[in-house]
């Protein structure tokens, strides 16, 4: 489909659009400066009492939500602190446990072999430097 100047006349349109764009974005995208808003009423004959009035209740939510950020901060903190407390119970816990399950593993490997050093030792088959591996084993 292509654009005919042609078609904007037969149908009535003057070739304005009708879309306008306002940007009301507070901080510019470009510089990144905060932009003061543009007034774009007409200014009033008491321009003065009617800007105090717009301040003071724009200022009381400001307030209550920097407050309201400040009470959502402070429960985020105090959860994150409850759960590093947690963690730490948890990991002191669980490094107990891992503790004993490597030493019952290393164990578990060992009695096979203590044993067949015990009937080695009945049978009088510990002889030279067998035997003193067989000694430190049993030392330990």
């Amino acid at each position: 489909m292509t654009f005919d100047p042609g078609d904007l006349e037969r149908s009535g349109r003057d070739g304005r659009e009708g879309v306008v764009f306002r940007d009301k974005r507070r901080i510019d995208p470009v510089t990144g400066a905060v932009r003061q808003p543009q007034e774009t009423a007409a200014p009033t004959s008491e321009p003065a009492p009617a800007d105090e009035s717009v301040d003071e209740p724009a200022a009381a939510p400001g307030a209550s939500g920097s407050e309201a950020a400040l009470a959502e901060r402070t429960a985020d903190l105090q959860r994150l602190q409850a759960e590093y407390v947690n963690y730490k119970r948890r990991v002191d816990r669980d490094r107990q446990v891992v503790k004993e399950s490597a030493v019952a593993s290393v164990l578990t490997g060992l009695l096979p072999v203590l044993d067949d050093i015990g009937r080695a030792r009945e049978h009088g088959e510990l002889t030279g430097g067998f035997k003193a591996v067989a000694d430190s084993l049993e030392r330990t």
